[in-house]
């Protein structure tokens, strides 16, 4: 008896395992589970049954990573096999829709960029929230029709890489009322076409600029914008005239300038909204009177802030400005910093701690060959930090010299990062200046973490030490 019992109870065991409950759950879930695997998995899905053969065409989110050679074979019907998946979708709504694009050899460009195109007017018709389109080689210069600039259901429209917005000869029309992000990364920014994408969203607060811009007086006039994050990363040449943005900064919450000029962007509506501040700017050329002007706004403009990332050159500017117009950093919690060569950058740096009273944690970047200043005028600079991160350093006696008074300053340290980079394939002397470092610890109860590379290609040597 028992043993029969046990086989009936296995039979019945081996018929529980064998039922389908991801088949039994309602289409709406089993779209919204499929929607968020990549398009070619989720088209995969229809040849497990009759029931799966085409749930899989209403999915409402789209993720083609085509640059990818583990997501697709390499192989010149990939554009071919990607159209034939996109033109069985059928629903007509698309969450989200994100294109990455490969190299182009010349012979194959006209094709794939003919593709490209139909797909993008396609997901416009559709309702999309979100469009992503990334060309993952600046050089092919994939061309976008224009109305993925037309597209009012957009809140996201993010354009990165190689492509380039084709424009009609007719003239362009921009008509987005619902976009909140906008991210243009490319090699060329068009002034015509931002101009007319400004003016056409009024809801814009998450505002990306990457490229250079062709010569052109165009000011941009963000004014009546709520911009909330602002980046720029950007050039002109030649140097314009005039500033390029006018920001609205009463509710700005993050913003990057890189690669621009101080009299490149104005500010209106200050405000103590902003968080985090990323400014790494290049020489400024200007009058005087101009000069401190700027930075005095500048100051002001990040003087809330609890993060922030500065350069030489902006950290030149400030400590050059009167002590009554640089403001207190009260807020400031976390600072980066990348020094130039010389004991001006390094001062500079000291300056602007002493204005930071609430600072615990620093980083600092060095340049190849730089000078430590360890006069003891600067020692109250390092007490009430926490954690401090060096890179990199070359490991000579003078770099030594410095973490040894920093660990005998800095009452408050917990944790000391260090980076070091030896030239050449030296894997002795790196071990040699990581017990050398540790061999420090006696100065101070915080922990050392030490991170060390030797050589171009060599594997990262990393180990910590401490209370």
């Amino acid at each position: 008896m028992g043993p029969k019992r046990s086989k009936v109870m296995s039979t019945l065991d081996s018929k529980d395992h064998q039922i389908d409950r991801l088949s039994s759950l309602p289409d709406n879930l089993l779209i919204d589970i499929l929607s968020r695997l990549p398009l070619k998995s989720a088209a995969i899905t229809s040849v497990l049954s009759r029931q799966w053969r085409y749930i899989w065409t209403q999915i409402t989110n789209i993720v083609l990573d085509m640059a990818s050679r583990t997501s697709w074979n390499w192989n010149g019907c990939v554009f071919t096999t990607a159209n034939g998946i996109l033109w069985q979708l059928t629903s007509p709504k698309i969450h989200r829709f994100e294109l990455c694009l490969p190299f182009s050899t010349k012979g194959m460009k006209k094709v794939r960029f003919s593709y490209v195109e139909s797909w993008i007017h396609d997901i416009c018709v559709r309702n999309t929230d979100y469009i992503q389109v990334q060309g993952s080689c600046m050089w092919d210069n994939y061309p976008i029709p224009t109305c993925i600039l037309q597209c009012q259901s957009l809140v996201v429209l993010q354009l990165i890489g190689g492509i380039s917005i084709k424009v009609p000869h007719g003239g362009l029309v921009v008509s987005l009322p619902k976009l909140k992000k906008f991210n243009f990364s490319v090699e060329v920014l068009d002034c015509e076409l931002l101009a007319k994408l400004f003016r056409s969203c009024p809801l814009l607060e998450d505002l990306t600029l990457a490229g250079e811009f062709l010569e052109s007086e165009q000011c941009f006039d963000l004014s009546v914008h709520n911009l909330k994050i602002l980046v720029i990363k950007a050039s002109v040449y030649p140097q314009p005239k005039h500033e390029k943005f006018v920001i609205n900064a009463s509710k700005l919450q993050e913003i990057t300038l890189c690669g621009t000029n101080l009299d490149f962007v104005r500010f209106v509506n200050y405000s103590n909204a902003l968080i985090t501040a990323n400014i790494r700017l290049k020489s400024i050329l200007m009058d005087k009177v101009d000069y401190l002007s700027r930075t005095t706004d500048l100051a002001r403009l990040i003087s809330s802030v609890s993060s922030l990332n500065l350069n030489s050159t902006i950290l030149k500017a400030f400590t050059e400005l009167e002590t009554d117009l640089l403001p207190v950093f009260d807020n400031l919690s976390s600072l980066s910093i990348t020094l130039g060569d010389g004991y001006g950058s390094w001062n500079d740096m000291l300056q602007f701690l002493r204005r930071s009273p609430k600072l615990e944690f620093l980083r600092i970047s060095l340049p190849q060959v730089f000078r430590w200043d360890i006069s003891e005028q600067w020692s109250g600079c390092w007490s009430r930090l926490k954690r401090i991160g060096i890179k990199y350093i070359n490991g000579t006696d003078a770099d030594v010299e410095m973490i040894k008074y920093l660990l005998n300053h800095a009452k408050e340290l917990e944790v000391l990062s260090v980076y070091v980079r030896v030239p050449g394939n030296n894997k002795a002397k790196m071990s040699f200046l990581r017990e050398k470092l540790f061999g420090l610890q006696k100065y101070s109860t915080c922990k050392i973490k030490f991170y060390g590379r030797y050589g171009l290609h060599s594997p990262p040597m990393t180990n910590e030490v401490g209370l």
